[in-house]
């Protein structure tokens, strides 16, 4: 988690340590999500182009 910013780190915790109520039903996975991939998703969801 070294290279994460102050405020990614704070999410990271947040999600962590259960945070947010009402409960939220959040897997943090180890998996490498490729920042194309997530750009692309993001785009489609909220109708933007890249």
């Amino acid at each position: 988690m070294a290279r994460l910013t102050p405020e990614e780190t704070a999410v990271y915790d947040d999600l962590r340590f259960d945070r947010h109520q009402p409960r939220c039903v959040c897997s943090l996975e180890q998996e490498r999500v490729g920042l194309g991939w997530l750009n692309e998703r993001l785009a489609a969801l909220f109708g933007v182009s890249t």
